[in-house]
């Protein structure tokens, strides 16, 4: 017993102030909810999200009866104007779609014909 009092004390003092460190809280994305978008008359959709940014959703009907939603947003930073476009493909079934547009951008739509 001898020996393993000090290890015991050791592991223990370890464990609590490992248990007392502070972690960097990470963000969550920001979560846009665009509603309903019609996806029959072929005109682009556009929204503007909370934080100032302009977002635009072209939609395209596929033969498979998806729909293919061309999604850019555009930032404006004083004179720096960036702009950024993924494609998401997705049934058209009435049904909410939430999709990443990137590491801080959360899109959620529903779609209709």
């Amino acid at each position: 017993m001898k020996i393993h009092t000090p290890l015991i004390i050791l592991v223990s003092l370890t464990l609590a102030f490992a248990g007392c460190s502070k972690h960097a809280r990470s963000s969550l994305p920001k979560s846009s909810d665009l509603g309903v978008i019609d996806v029959s008359s072929g005109k682009p959709s556009n929204h503007a999200l909370a934080d100032g940014r302009a977002c635009t959703i072209a939609s395209t009907m596929l033969p498979n009866g998806n729909v293919s939603l061309i999604t850019s947003i555009v930032e404006t930073n004083g004179s720096t104007t960036r702009s950024r476009t993924i494609t998401f493909e997705a049934p058209v079934d009435g049904r909410a779609y939430t999709f990443a547009f990137d590491t801080n951008t959360i899109i959620t739509v529903a779609l209709r014909k």
